[in-house]
């Protein structure tokens, strides 16, 4: 999601339909409510949930990007408004998957997501990128090393470590 989770409510559907089927649940928010807190900390230590909720990485543009490219690794995308039609119409399908996600407080490592096509191509793309040092300082904002280091685990390896920003910063 690249909104704020002001209350649960926002994305009852998708809760409801991840509780009756017993799946897990990762949501990656730019910030969180102090009642969307409360309220996750409640349903998961009653064991109705299995969910965990971090913010996003970086800002801005980078953010966005890095949204996207592993939305992509994880077959799903992202959601940028929490419009009630567009809820209520997401399937457990629509959400992504992968083997594991590992999180701590500082970072969440997934593992094994979808093998994006031409992923050697964009790697080649990628590494000639992280080498070039010729590039313009807006372009340096969109390519910057570890902006591209990332995009190559997503997208070839299929693993990538983020830095989770702390609820309490």
């Amino acid at each position: 999601m690249s909104c704020k989770l002001n209350s649960l409510s926002e994305i009852l559907p998708i809760l409801e339909k991840c509780h009756q089927s017993n799946k897990p649940l990762f949501i990656i928010a730019n910030d969180y409510d102090q009642e969307a807190i409360q309220a996750l900390l409640a349903n998961v230590s009653k064991g109705l949930l299995q969910i965990c909720a971090v913010r996003s990485p970086f800002y801005g543009e980078k953010r966005n990007q890095i949204l996207n490219d592993l939305a992509k690794s994880l077959d799903t995308k992202v959601f940028y408004e929490f419009d009630e039609k567009v809820i209520n119409n997401i399937l457990l399908s629509d959400l992504g998957t992968c083997k594991k996600i590992e999180t701590t407080h500082n970072e969440t490592i997934f593992v094994e997501s979808k093998n994006i096509e031409n992923s050697e191509e964009i790697s080649r793309e990628i590494e000639k990128n992280l080498e070039d040092k010729n590039i313009s300082k807006e372009e340096e904002a969109f390519t910057s090393k570890d902006l591209l280091l990332i995009k190559e685990l997503l997208l070839y390896y299929q693993l990538v470590l983020i830095q989770n920003q702390s609820f309490w910063n």
